[in-house]
């Protein structure tokens, strides 16, 4: 028995997919279209509604009732009709998809009661034939690589789905390949099954996002780091926050004056937040899609916000920027800083003012520098001890960053493969 998806759609069909998903299923139940049909061969078209109709040759359309659901996803609606091909005797099941979605929930789902083998076929047009067998992965994964299966399609989708963001920077093989090495440093990821989710619900996703970050260096510069053994070096990064992991590379590229700062950095902890919340949702919907109907969790509590009757993804409650008048700084004028920004705030003028160097209001910077000395001498034996190891993991971040160039490499590497041959690759060493 085969299921069809529907193929990957153009921009114009990727904006109109209801209606053209309507379309397509009125022109099946056309007479001359049914009799094109081969004989004995039986097909069900489903999407964008409930009903659901099977086709025959020679035969007039029939609703399915059995079949019918509020499935708006077609992988999830894939999953439903296997569960019911099981219910009527079908147990060696091929689903023809390259679709990466399809392809994690069928793995997830190959243990279905009575189900002998699933088998998903990513066969693309003019290339060679790619069978993957789900089941046998799916026993893989519990018996050689001790991952539960539900941390398995939890991890996939904090990697980015159909609905869920992707990550610049990390690829699915390097998520996948993390949770293959150390599946026990992850199994509090399955906090984002219960809703609703917390933030200390996304602590396991965070330190598999630092974990991420810090894979992606080359084998050569791991060799090169001598400050200290190898293994004081990964638990400083397996313990950092993704802020501080965000910091050190930001200061990094300010070094190295990067052109692009923000794109090689990763998420915020509060991005990665709503990130986990729609992750949550995601997955909550994946876990039901063996039932006709499924309970939608909210939207608005689920990392996204309505405006103007429209949902939108919600990236942050955190401003782009802090909103402290003291980063005030003025701008071209002309005569003196007597009634700019910074005069007005009773704040000296900076560096990053465009006013004349010799601004009257800059003087007060020798003093804050003066005071800045000052203080440096002063300091303790603590605070130099905690300056060090801070110049020590930046040190190690300057090796594993070498380069602006690296970085662009290291990226454009990343992304060349896409996320179902990375999938597919995936599922190749696991069989290994």
């Amino acid at each position: 028995m085969f299921i069809f998806p529907l193929f990957t759609p153009t921009p114009f069909v990727a904006s109109n997919r209801a209606a053209f998903a309507a379309a397509i299923v009125e022109c099946w139940k056309e007479a001359e279209i049914i009799q094109k049909l081969p004989l004995g061969a039986v097909l069900v078209i489903a999407g964008p509604h409930e009903t659901v109709t099977k086709l025959e040759k020679d035969k007039l359309p029939v609703d399915v009732f059995e079949l019918q659901s509020n499935h708006v996803e077609a992988d999830t609606r894939m999953i439903f009709h296997i569960d019911q091909l099981i219910q009527n005797s079908y147990f060696n099941i091929t689903v023809k998809s390259i679709d990466s979605d399809v392809l994690i929930l069928c793995i997830y789902y190959a243990s279905l009661l009575c189900l002998q083998k699933l088998i998903v076929d990513a066969t693309v047009p003019k290339k060679p034939p790619k069978i993957i067998d789900c089941t046998y992965i799916h026993n893989a994964l519990i018996d050689k690589y001790h991952v539960n299966p539900l941390c398995f399609i939890i991890i996939y989708a904090l990697s980015g789905c159909d609905t869920c963001s992707f990550t610049r920077n990390i690829s699915k093989r390097t998520f996948m390949q993390i949770l293959l090495d150390t599946p026990n440093d992850f199994a509090d990821v399955e906090k984002l099954t219960v809703l609703p989710t917390s933030r200390n619900d996304i602590v396991a996703a965070e330190t598999l996002f630092v974990q991420c970050f810090y894979s992606n260096r080359r084998r050569r510069q791991a060799l090169s780091i001598t400050s200290g053994p190898k293994a004081s070096h990964r638990v400083i990064h397996k313990d950092a926050l993704i802020n501080e992991l965000r910091a050190i590379m930001a200061m990094n590229a300010l070094k190295k004056n990067s052109t692009s700062i923000v794109t090689l950095l990763p998420p915020t902890q509060d991005a990665l937040f709503y990130h986990c919340l729609r992750v949550s949702r995601q997955v909550q919907i994946w876990l039901q899609a063996p039932d006709g109907y499924i309970k939608y969790p909210d939207l608005e509590d689920s990392g996204f916000q309505i405006i103007d009757g429209r949902p939108e993804v919600k990236w942050t409650s955190k401003l782009p920027f802090p909103n402290d008048r003291q980063l005030s700084s003025c701008g071209k004028h002309k005569g003196k800083c007597t009634k700019c920004v910074c005069v007005l705030n009773q704040l000296p003028c900076t560096i990053f003012c465009q006013c004349s160097i010799d601004c009257q209001n800059r003087k007060s910077i020798q003093t804050v520098t003066a005071n800045l000395q000052t203080v440096t001498k002063s300091t303790t034996e603590k605070h130099l001890l905690v300056a060090h190891q801070s110049k020590f993991v930046t040190e190690l971040f300057d090796q594993e960053y070498s380069s602006e160039d690296e970085i662009y490499h290291e990226l454009s590497t990343s992304t060349e493969t896409s996320s179902c041959d990375e999938i597919n690759e995936l599922t190749g060493r696991i069989k290994r």
